[in-house]
């Protein structure tokens, strides 16, 4: 994620607000993202996207994979999904 956001800012627009972004947790998969480049990820059965309405969008297109492999993953358990407002 680092890699991709520093090509896609350069080095005097790559500051420390967007660094945060490339981290990822460890054995992670990145989620391609093309209108910003700050991607998603997904670790063992969880899909991580940004909230913003047009850029989630642009990326569900790059979760069909993902999302065949979290049926066959979960087994026939549920999938839930959960907001979490974080700023009111």
């Amino acid at each position: 994620a680092y890699k991709i956001l520093n090509e896609y800012y350069g080095k005097k627009e790559f500051n420390d607000s967007r660094k945060k972004m490339a981290k990822m947790p460890e054995g992670s998969k990145l989620i391609y993202n093309p209108s910003s480049a700050a991607p998603g990820f997904i670790i063992k059965n969880v899909i991580c996207l940004p909230g913003v309405p047009l850029i989630l969008q642009s990326m569900l297109h790059n979760l069909k994979k993902y999302l065949n492999f979290l049926y066959w993953y979960t087994a026939g358990f549920s999938i839930n999904s959960h907001k979490f407002p974080f700023f009111s």
